[in-house]
Parts: structure tokens; C-alpha cells; sequence
């Protein structure tokens, strides 16, 4: 389905999650205070600890992989990409990501927990519309949407 949104962008804010901060719950609490409707989200970085998931169709569960790098060392965002959704449960952040395990190794998926190490650097943009959050009407699946979750290692 493809819908042309009579919208444009609004806000644009530039944001540092610290180390140590978790993606989501710093991305939610901006969108709150900033009362935010529908927004882009684009990102790089670092992080210490990330879970990975992956969609079944079939059994309407994400799988989930603990991404936690030998050594301590940095997972390396190469990319983090998504929107942030305003429901009437509150702040949906979807977000999916390629990260970096070490040279050769990299995982993506979708993005369910993740922990900024040393930092990241993330680009929140606003799309407005003269009619509230053009989202809300493109991603009506998303409200109400309860997610299952399953580790692949179980």
C-alpha cells in the first residue's frame, strides 16, 4: 500500500544517547517531551549490549539473538534506521539496525533493546501534516500491536 502523505517535515533534532543509556526508552522520552506525532529516525554509533530479532509469520513471534561483543569491545553501528509512532498507548519506536560484531561478523534485524557504548549519534525528523501525524493513518497496524518474543537459543 502506498499513500502520498500531504505532509512535510517539521523539527529536526540532532541527538547524543550517552553511554550506558538505553536507545528506545531515550528515544520514547524525547518524543514525549517534544509531543511528537510521527518522526524519521537515522542513527550511528556504538553500543555495548544489543538484542536482535527476527520476524515468523507464521508463528507471530520474533526470535531474538543477544549481541554482546568478546572482550568488552563496541558493537559497531554501522546502521540504525526506523520511526517513532505516537498511539494511543503511547511511543511506539521501531527501529532496525546493522551492527558490527567485529571485522569480519556483523548482525541486523530488528531492533528490541538496546545499550549505547561509547555513544550514539541519531537524527530524529519530524513529518507534519495540516491533519495531526500522517503516520498514524500509513502504520494503523501498529496500534494495539502486542509483539511475542522467543530466544532463538531456547
Amino acid at each position: 500500500m502506498v499513500r502520498r502523505l500531504p505532509a512535510s517535515t517539521g523539527r529536526v533534532f540532532a541527538v547524543k544517547i550517552e553511554e550506558g543509556e538505553d536507545v528506545h526508552k531515550t528515544l520514547s522520552g524525547l518524543a514525549e517531551a517534544e509531543d511528537l506525532g510521527f518522526a524519521m529516525v537515522v542513527g550511528i554509533g556504538g553500543m555495548a549490549e544489543a538484542t536482535v530479532a527476527y520476524y515468523s509469520p507464521e508463528e507471530a513471534t520474533y526470535y531474538t539473538v543477544d549481541v554482546r561483543p568478546p572482550d568488552g569491545r563496541v558493537i559497531e553501528v554501522a546502521s540504525l534506521a526506523g520511526n517513532i509512532l505516537k498511539t494511543s498507548e503511547g511511543y511506539n519506536v521501531h527501529l532496525h539496525v546493522t551492527l558490527g560484531t567485529s571485522p569480519r561478523e556483523s548482525v541486523a534485524g530488528h531492533l528490541v533493546r538496546g545499550v549505547a557504548k561509547p555513544f550514539m549519534e541519531v537524527f530524529i525528523v519530524e513529518i507534519v501534516s495540516g491533519q495531526g501525524a500522517p503516520g498514524t493513518s500509513v502504520f494503523d497496524h501498529r496500534e494495539g500491536f502486542k509483539a511475542s518474543y522467543k530466544s532463538l537459543s531456547q
